[in-house]
């Protein structure tokens, strides 16, 4: 039975993450708040991708808990992406967790993109395994853009000029404080605002559809 096959795949990647043998390929954690690895309560998120009507395993299919911050060292808005992609065998495991509320993506090429909101509770060895469904290019959302508007959070007027990114993506504001960034893979993307002057800020968006929308209000520096 599938089922009883994933949990004991499962399983397996629990015992082999415990005795360290590289069953899996890790990406570091994705974010500019950090907070310490080494802390107490981190956990661990483990298991299986398969195809859902072959049965076969997914290879680097990407899993990833995204989470937002409030960055006490600057007063900025930060995110952080924990990320994983699963082996030939369809293995994964995401490691160093800090415990909270998290918005879960497994997003694979040719495949629908799997969301859920779990909760990771501290130093546990969760086990999920996930099934994706094949979809065509006909009925799957291969991209998704972002626009907003970017503000001064004190004259309340549009922010021209400010650089908005992610990992391979970037775009500036124009005189109306505007920007648009096309062409994003479904799933988790943190943006980065940057602009001289004014304090970064990051947002988590999550792209499900082919037009999404996302307004920032910067904040100055202070001044000595």
């Amino acid at each position: 039975m599938p089922s009883l096959r994933l949990f004991l795949f499962a399983m397996l990647t629990v015992l082999s993450a415990r005795a360290a043998e590289p069953l899996w390929v890790q990406d570091d954690c994705y974010m500019r708040y950090n907070p310490d690895k080494t802390g107490p309560g981190r956990s661990t998120l483990v298991g299986y991708v398969f195809d859902k009507d072959r049965n076969l395993p997914i290879r680097n299919a990407e899993i990833a808990l995204a989470a937002d911050f409030v960055d006490s060292t600057g007063g900025g808005h930060t995110c952080c992406c924990y990320r994983a992609r699963s082996n030939e065998q369809g293995r994964y495991a995401v490691q160093d967790i800090a415990p909270g509320y998290r918005t879960l993506s497994v997003t694979a090429d040719g495949y629908w993109t799997y969301f859920q909101e779990i909760t990771i509770t501290q130093d546990t060895a969760r086990i999920a395994n996930f099934e994706l469904s094949a979809a065509t290019p006909h009925d799957s959302l291969l991209s998704g853009s972002v626009t907003g508007r970017v503000w001064d959070a004190v004259r309340r007027l549009p922010l021209a000029g400010v650089t908005v990114s992610d990992s391979t993506h970037s775009a500036l504001t124009d005189a109306d404080g505007v920007f648009l960034l096309p062409n994003l893979s479904p799933g988790g993307h943190i943006l980065s605002f940057t602009h001289p002057g004014y304090i970064l800020e990051q947002h988590l968006v999550i792209i499900t559809t082919a037009f999404c929308s996302e307004d920032v209000i910067l904040k100055p520096m202070l001044r000595p």
